[in-house]
């Protein structure tokens, strides 16, 4: 991966702080922001272990996965955070 590790994560970033935006929340905000990284970085790590090549799917895969972990995070937080009954 060397030299080409952050600025492919650097989209996942971007994805994850607008998936956490409408949560008007500065904490839920860098939750998003820090759960797109991640899933960009498992992402990539999965695309260079299994030889996927094909710039344009990583891209989308890596949009999608930081979405994915971004919302699943956001989720996470508010079934944790919602009143007993």
């Amino acid at each position: 991966m060397g030299d080409h590790f952050w600025p492919s994560v650097y989209p996942g970033l971007v994805v994850g702080l607008l998936v956490a935006l409408p949560a008007r929340s500065i904490a839920k905000a860098i939750l998003g922001l820090v759960a797109g990284f991640c899933g960009a970085a498992v992402w990539l790590l999965v695309a260079e272990r299994v030889g996927i090549t094909n710039d344009l799917v990583q891209l989308i895969v890596l949009l999608g996965a930081s979405a994915g972990a971004s919302y699943l995070a956001l989720a996470a937080v508010r079934t944790f955070q919602a009143p007993p009954r």
